[in-house]
């Protein structure tokens, strides 16, 4: 039983072009998917600090929004990355 090492690396190597730079657009995404939604929470909190809204209800509404976008963030990193979304 001899095993065919040129098989396996020929197989590696075409799984790394083909997932590669689809992972490495996730990654990109991720990061500026994340950088973005501190820049809009932080934006909001200003905002709601700047209209005089409750001090305990600022950091519950900008908690929230930044749960959701998060979350979206994820599902559409997810459907990037070949997983069935739809029932989401």
């Amino acid at each position: 039983m001899e095993l065919n090492m040129g098989n396996y690396s020929d197989k590696i190597i075409r799984m790394i072009l083909d997932y590669g730079p689809r992972l490495i657009m996730v990654v990109v995404s991720l990061i500026i998917g994340l950088w973005l939604i501190k820049k809009v929470v932080n934006l909001v909190r200003k905002a709601m600090e700047s209209q005089g809204l409750d001090a305990s209800l600022i950091p519950f509404l900008t908690s929230l929004i930044s749960v959701m976008l998060k979350v979206t963030l994820i599902i559409s990193v997810a459907s990037t990355l070949g997983f069935e979304t739809t029932s989401l």
